[in-house]
C-alpha cells in the first residue's frame, strides 16, 4: 500500500459518514465512466465573456465554478466534462468558464481577469458562496481570483487538484536536465506531456510544418483520454525527441505576469475554506507547492480552514486506478466539504 501524508484536522461522526456515501455516489459516476443525458448551455457574463453552463434537474445543492488547466480542449475537455455531469448529477448547478490563455497553453493576465469577472457576476446573480473546484495551473489561478477584495467571503470552499503556489519558481524548474529522463511508466506519461506542451508553445521556432502541428495538436487534445502510453511515446520520439530535451530556457516570459498569476504572498486575508490534494510524485507541479500554499494558510490562524492531502493515487495527467481505502476515504471526505456547505446534508 502507498504511503499517504494527510494534513487536517480529523472530524469523524455519522454526518461525515453520510457525506462520502453521497460524495461515493458523484465519484463512482466519474470513475465508472457514466455519462450523464446533461448538455451544456452557452452563456455570457455581463461583461461578454463566455462559459459552458450544467443546470441540474434535481434540488440544487449549490454552484461549482470549475477551473481546468493546461489543455487544448479547454472546457470542453473530456474528462472535466464527466467531472462536470457528475456533479451536475449530484445535484449542483456547474460554471466551467472559457479561458483562453489556458487553451492555448499559455499564462496570461487575462485570464485572470476573466474569472474575477465570472466571480463576480454569479456574486450579482446567486445569493450565498459559490464553491470552487481546480485542477493545476487553472486551480492556482483561481485560488489568485479568490482573494481579490471585491470576492471576499465569496468563494467558499476552494477545491484544488495539484494547484501552483509561485509560477516564477515553476516556470524555472523546467530548465534542461539531462538526467530527468523518467524510469517508470507513471513517469513517462508525464514526461512526455511536458514535452509535448512546450513543443506546442516553441512549434514555430523549432519549424514544425503545417502537418505535424496538426498531429502535435491531436495529441495534446486527446492525450488524458484516447491515446496508448506506446503510442504517445512513438509521437514523441518521431516529432519532438530529434529537437533534443526541451525546457523553458529559450522562452521569453514576462516574470511579474507569473507573478501576478500566483497566489503566493496573498492569501492572508482570504478567509475561505482551502483543500488541497496534490500527487506525491508529480514532476510537473511538485507537492511542495501545495505545501508551501498550506504554510501561508495557515498563517491566518483560522482553525481548521485548509486541508492537505498528498497522496498517489492521483496523477497530474491521469488520475491512476489505485484502490488505496485511506487515500480514496480522504479524497471523498474533502470533496465532501462542497456537500456539507450546501447546507443540504
Amino acid at each position: 500500500m502507498f504511503p499517504i501524508r494527510i494534513e487536517f484536522h480529523p472530524v469523524w461522526g455519522c454526518s461525515r459518514l453520510h457525506r462520502r456515501i453521497r460524495t461515493g455516489r458523484l465519484i463512482l459516476q466519474n470513475l465508472i465512466l457514466l455519462s450523464p443525458k446533461i448538455h451544456p448551455k452557452r452563456c455570457y457574463t455581463s461583461q461578454g465573456y463566455p462559459f459552458d453552463l450544467y443546470e441540474p434537474s434535481k434540488p440544487l445543492l449549490g454552484t461549482l465554478l470549475m477551473i481546468y488547466g493546461f489543455t487544448l480542449a479547454g472546457e470542453k475537455e473530456p474528462r472535466l466534462i464527466r467531472f462536470a455531469k457528475a456533479f451536475t448529477a449530484a445535484g449542483f448547478r456547474v460554471v466551467v468558464p472559457d479561458l483562453p490563455g489556458l487553451k492555448s497553453l499559455d499564462l496570461r493576465k487575462g485570464d485572470l481577469e476573466r474569472l474575477i469577472d465570472m466571480m463576480a457576476f454569479l456574486h450579482r446573480e446567486l445569493e450565498g458562496s459559490v464553491g470552487v473546484v481546480g485542477f493545476s495551473v487553472g486551480g492556482g489561478i483561481a485560488l489568485t481570483a479568490a482573494v481579490n477584495p471585491s470576492l471576499q467571503g465569496f468563494a467558499d470552499p476552494i477545491l484544488l487538484f495539484g494547484p501552483h503556489y509561485s509560477l516564477p519558481d515553476l516556470w524555472s524548474s523546467f530548465r534542461r536536465n539531462k538526467e530527468s529522463f523518467p524510469k517508470t511508466k507513471k513517469g513517462w506519461d508525464d514526461f512526455i506531456w511536458l514535452q509535448l506542451m512546450l513543443a506546442y508553445r516553441q512549434r514555430k521556432a523549432l519549424g514544425f510544418n503545417a502537418a505535424e502541428q496538426f498531429e502535435l495538436v491531436e495529441l495534446l487534445k486527446t492525450y488524458c483520454s484516447k491515446p496508448s502510453l506506446g503510442d504517445k511515446r512513438r509521437a514523441y520520439e518521431r516529432l519532438v525527441q530529434p529537437h533534443g530535451l526541451l525546457d523553458t530556457q529559450g522562452e521569453v516570459v514576462d516574470l511579474d505576469v507569473l507573478e501576478s498569476l500566483s497566489p503566493r504572498g496573498k492569501l492572508g486575508k482570504l478567509t475561505a475554506q482551502v483543500l488541497l490534494l496534490h500527487d506525491s510524485f508529480d514532476p510537473l507541479i511538485p507537492p511542495s507547492q501545495s505545501q508551501f500554499m498550506l504554510t501561508e494558510l495557515q498563517q491566518r490562524g483560522i482553525p481548521h480552514q485548509e486541508r492537505l492531502v498528498i497522496t498517489p493515487l492521483l496523477s497530474h495527467v491521469n488520475p491512476r486506478a489505485v484502490l488505496n481505502l485511506p487515500d480514496l476515504l480522504a479524497i471523498l471526505d474533502m470533496i465532501g466539504e462542497l456537500f456539507t456547505r450546501s447546507n443540504k446534508v
